[in-house]
């Protein structure tokens, strides 16, 4: 008999607008060993709004859904609320701007007949299974810090800018080791406090400001966890990346956090190794390390991000009026195409041959030019994992030393200064 499970990872609330969410989860099997998932089986989404604006929804009323959990993506997956992509053959009512909402989220283990190699469609699986609703008690049963999510959607774009806008920030979770792995999630104890309750604002009415978002700006794993250099603690295969995000996501305090405030995501070298760059795919054993990083890394963050340039993972979104660009300064950028020369390091991609396929740095200057025209003087968000400002002393072109000496410190301090083209 099938039964409903909660989720091994997750819930996370990922990308947020005015009128949808993308939920994220990743399903355990048990049938799986690590990263060997097992064939016969196939796990799949189930997921319900039960409250909205505080307002619990009778249980027979709830509208119950599927998702695919797919195994390219180690399990996971996301359901976008606002979207008709779902197994249920229905679309959901949309969400409405501005609006507080509360689902639930279960995972379902079926027989699969398939092979491997068959690309089965949703249609074709939609039909093999029961109507979604028969899931909806199962639901409201399931341990509520392992299954329910909660945010809120933003203001109306039609409406647009905001007066104010409140987002969290932060970088390089690392994971600690010994018995300083405990205190790596300290600090999402208080970042869950701001993110739930809200905080002062401003006025003396004492009324608390909602956080909008969270922004997690690289490093949100350490595949290298003392040096790219030191084998120890270095993955190079996926069932270590794959623990890595477990162990991150899956902490107590970070885990809070994650599934009550939409979280935006973009990696920086730890997500693949030490001050990772491109040239390195020259190496044969750079490739395969970088081909797992990137597997792990769009089935743990980039799934439930915006997903607005097709492959790529820089991403636009746009929340209560204020734009953001969230760059990639990690996969493409090019450093040693000329030795001891800075004029021809690329952090944003190499100049584009064709307007078929433009660079990273052409679609945001592009961006802040519509957004100018559009908008006018608004706020607007760059995001960047590698830092901007300040550069560190030996990056500065001042320093006393031959020209070969200041392009080495420049590139040794793996941030823009190293990148004086894609800077100006």
């Amino acid at each position: 008999m099938s039964s409903l499970r909660r989720p091994g990872l997750g819930p996370i609330v990922g990308h947020t607008t005015d009128r949808g969410c993308r939920i994220w989860i990743r399903a355990d099997d048990t049938h799986d060993d690590d990263s060997r998932l097992s064939s016969e089986h196939r796990t799949i989404g189930v997921v319900a709004v039960t409250q909205v604006n505080g307002t619990e929804i009778d249980p027979d009323q709830l509208e119950v859904f599927y998702f695919r959990l797919r195994r390219e993506y180690d399990r996971t997956g996301t359901y976008f609320f606002g979207s008709d992509d779902c197994l249920s053959g229905k679309a959901p009512t949309p969400l409405t701007p501005d609006t507080r909402f509360v689902v639930r989220v279960g995972t379902l283990t079926i027989d699969d007949p398939f092979g491997d190699d068959e690309n089965i469609s949703s249609e074709v699986l939609a039909e093999r299974l029961p109507d979604p609703a028969v899931w909806a008690s199962d639901l409201l049963k399931l341990p509520e810090k392992y299954s329910e999510a909660r945010f809120r959607t933003a203001a109306d774009r039609d409406a647009g800018v905001q007066s104010d806008l409140a987002f969290l920030l932060g970088s390089c979770r690392y994971p600690g080791i010994l018995w300083k792995k405990k205190e790596s999630d300290r600090i999402f104890g208080p970042m869950s406090a701001e993110a739930i309750n809200g905080f002062a604002g401003d006025d003396d009415t004492g009324a608390r400001r909602p956080v909008d978002l969270t922004l997690m700006v690289g490093d949100q794993i350490y595949a290298d966890m003392l040096n790219r250099k030191v084998e120890i603690g270095l993955a190079d295969t996926f069932e270590e990346f794959q623990e890595r995000y477990l162990t991150a996501f899956g902490s107590r305090k970070m885990r809070r956090l994650l599934r009550n405030v939409p979280t935006y995501m973009i990696l920086d070298d730890h997500e693949i190794e030490d001050n990772w760059h491109q040239d390195r795919m020259a190496r044969a054993e750079s490739r395969a390390v970088f081909n797992l990083a990137i597997g792990a890394y769009r089935s743990y963050q980039w799934v439930h991000g915006p997903r607005n340039f097709g492959p790529r993972l820089y991403y636009t979104f746009e929340t209560s009026g204020y734009p953001f660009f969230v760059l990639d300064t990690r996969t493409q950028r090019y450093m040693e195409d000329v030795k001891d020369h800075l004029d021809d390091n690329h952090l944003l991609g190499r100049p584009s041959l064709g307007e078929e396929e433009p660079s990273q740095l052409e679609r945001l200057l592009k961006w802040l030019e519509d957004c100018q025209k559009e908008r006018g003087n608004v706020p607007k968000f760059i995001v960047t994992s590698s830092v901007f400002a300040p550069s560190p002393m030996n990056a500065r072109t001042g320093r006393a030393g031959t020209d070969e000496q200041k392009i080495k410190w420049a590139e040794k301090s793996d941030s823009w200064p190293a990148f004086p083209g894609t800077r100006q």
